[in-house]
């Protein structure tokens, strides 16, 4: 990425309305926890709904940050969290 960075959107998914908003409000870089892509994309077929959402950001230049695993692992986080409210 050689671009810098004015607008930062956080978001739990990445999904169609998520990316119609960052568009509108002009970010640069969405932040997520989870993954929009789990398995391999095969074409960019834009009448698919899940396609025209890579397109968008791909063609608003709309960077995306996934940070899923790095806070389930950290000491102290999500996972540690959820274990102490299982006893």
């Amino acid at each position: 990425l050689d671009k810098d960075i004015q607008r930062v959107m956080v978001a739990l998914d990445i999904r169609e309305d998520t990316v119609a908003e960052a568009i509108e409000k002009g970010v640069d870089l969405i932040i997520a926890k989870h993954a929009p892509i789990f398995r391999p994309i095969k074409d960019l077929v834009a009448s698919r709904p899940q396609n025209q959402i890579y397109i968008d950001l791909i063609k608003h230049d709309i960077a995306v940050y996934v940070s899923h695993t790095n806070i389930d692992i950290v000491d102290n986080g999500l996972n540690d969290w959820f274990c102490q409210m299982l006893g």
